[in-house]
């Protein structure tokens, strides 16, 4: 059969070739297209600077500094002042107590008996192996008992060390004589000594 005037085997071809190449250029450009559109979000955002370098400090960094700031002069005289009130309220405290005690003890006839026992015990308990293993041995340690109270004496080579001292002493004496109070006097050597007044009994 002769194919159509116009239409032969020949003439189609560049027509084929064309139409091809065009539909192979459309898929590309599609495939190209749906492509970027997949990529993820993440990736364009890593070839950008970061919001936070950009957009300058954060303003709750800020606040956080702020708060943080160091004190005015004047605030931190005032703070220093009511450090130093509440430090004066609590000496006074102690040398109502201490004066209190010290004239109990002065005004006591001696109860002989009782005074003697008792100050045998509470010298006995003036050193234990948690004192020598904190270095808070007590030297010169002297008691005294009248009726009721005692005086307790001792010498140490700081502050620290009578502050050890006493807390483990009254920690083995508490029931003992469950109120004391106590005071240091600076020596003229650099070490101090405390005084220490309790009520051994009613």
């Amino acid at each position: 059969m002769t194919a159509p005037t116009g239409f032969t085997k020949n003439a189609l071809l560049p027509w084929l070739v064309a139409v091809t190449v065009i539909l192979v250029i459309t898929l590309a450009m599609f495939f190209k297209r749906a492509g970027d559109e997949g990529t993820p979000a993440v990736a364009q955002q890593d070839q950008q600077p970061s919001a936070e370098v950009t957009a300058g400090p954060d303003p709750r960094r800020g606040a956080a500094m702020r708060t943080g700031q160091p004190l005015s002069t004047a605030a931190l005289q005032e703070k220093r002042q009511k450090t130093a009130d509440k430090r004066k309220l609590a000496q006074q405290q102690v040398d109502r107590t201490q004066a209190a005690f010290a004239a109990r003890y002065s005004n006591e006839p001696v109860d002989a008996a009782w005074a003697g026992a008792k100050e045998a015990e509470l010298l006995g308990l003036g050193v234990s192996d948690p004192m020598r293993q904190m270095g808070a041995e007590p030297q010169n340690m002297a008691v005294d008992c009248k009726s009721s109270m005692c005086r307790i004496t001792a010498d140490f080579a700081s502050m620290s060390k009578g502050d050890d001292w006493f807390a483990l002493y009254m920690n083995n004496v508490g029931d003992k004589v469950p109120v004391a109070s106590y005071k240091y006097v600076q020596n003229a050597d650099g070490t101090v000594s405390i005084n220490v007044y309790a009520a051994g009994r009613n």
